[in-house]
């Protein structure tokens, strides 16, 4: 069996949409499957020690740890969004280092840092070791060989060490960063992965859009039901229904063009249950949810919503509870009702 680990939950995400995974009952960052288990171990050397002893006592059948995550690089040279095997792994201010298994023959080299590395003079220090730094790679190693494991690391540089404040840009791509690193993992490291990245549709070949592994798989079963529902389209000629050539023309990335590819798919294929959830979408954008998390009946069925949110203060509270006042009760009713 193999051991994805990675460091937040943020890096895994498209790993735990698209592998068949259950929760562990004594650890609840710890996810098994048939060939493949997935572990969150948190930032820093004593978290990453830790946890994968932990589940390396619970799991006795793993063969081989991949660590799975985002690093910055120490010098400019190095390309942002660029994928690295790591063949080395160093620390700060230790004098052990450890060795990675790797197929690669492009593998660089990484140093675990102590702490988060914020200013160009701690990068230059550390980049004297290696081109590549993040927080949890040689406790990783020093854990597999302490338990017999083989290990190999994954790396994708999501920033170069600047004295500017980087945390929020890096949380805003996760969901890129993820999408990447699984395609990697797929195309290098799983021996089932034409399943997940075959299609037979020309679109994906289309430069004018950027498809993530969730959006190709989503796109694909909304074409296949497309085309069963309507026998006499062909691939081509429902692209044409849709207007392709309308979206592919818009001044947008080509991620957000493929999300549009993917509305006019869904509004094609389900018109009206389309119109209610952009009625509820627009209805949700009144009372400017942006800080609370709001569902309607995914059956649309029934009239009535789940809110969560994030509440820090007295006055926090006060000023969400003011603005949900104002929700339009009398105009979901009518939503639901059919009159929008």
């Amino acid at each position: 069996m193999k051991l994805l680990v990675f460091a937040h939950r943020g890096e895994a995400q498209i790993f735990l949409k698209n592998i068949p995974l259950k929760s562990h009952p004594r650890l609840n960052e710890l996810y098994i499957g048939e060939n493949e288990s997935l572990l969150i171990v948190g930032e820093g050397i004593f978290d990453s020690m830790s946890k994968l002893s932990f589940a390396l006592g619970l799991l006795t059948s793993v063969e081989e740890i991949i660590n799975i995550g985002i690093c910055g690089a120490l010098t400019p040279s190095i390309e942002l969004g660029s994928i690295h095997e790591v063949a080395h792994v160093y620390c700060e201010d230790e004098f052990k280092s450890f060795p990675c298994s790797s197929l690669s023959k492009s593998s660089t080299n990484c140093i675990t840092a102590k702490e988060r590395v914020l200013t160009t003079s701690k990068a230059g220090e550390l980049n004297n070791i290696a081109p590549l730094v993040d927080r949890e790679l040689w406790a990783l190693c020093k854990v597999a060989k302490d338990f017999g494991r083989s290990i190999r690391s994954i790396k994708l540089v999501s920033d170069h060490i600047k004295e500017a404040a980087i945390c929020e840009y890096i949380k805003e791509n996760a969901e890129d960063y993820s999408d990447k690193l699984f395609h990697h993992y797929l195309t290098h490291f799983k021996d089932s992965s034409e399943e997940l990245l075959s299609s037979n549709y020309k679109v994906f070949e289309d430069k004018n859009f950027y498809f993530t592994v969730s959006l190709k798989r989503s796109i694909t079963n909304l074409i296949d039901s497309l085309l069963n529902k309507y026998p006499n389209l062909t691939e081509d000629t429902l692209l044409q229904d849709i207007k392709v050539e309308e979206i592919k023309s818009q001044d947008l990335l080509p991620k957000m063009r493929a999300k549009e590819l993917e509305d006019s798919l869904k509004r094609k294929l389900y018109p009206l249950k389309y119109k209610i959830n952009k009625a509820l979408e627009d209805l949700k954008r009144e009372i400017n949810t942006q800080d609370m998390v709001i569902k309607f009946d995914e059956s649309l069925e029934r009239p009535g919503l789940n809110l969560s949110a994030q509440i820090s203060s007295k006055e926090d509270f006060q000023i969400k509870m003011n603005r949900l006042e104002k929700f339009n009760w009398a105009k979901l009713n009518e939503i639901f009702e059919g009159k929008f």
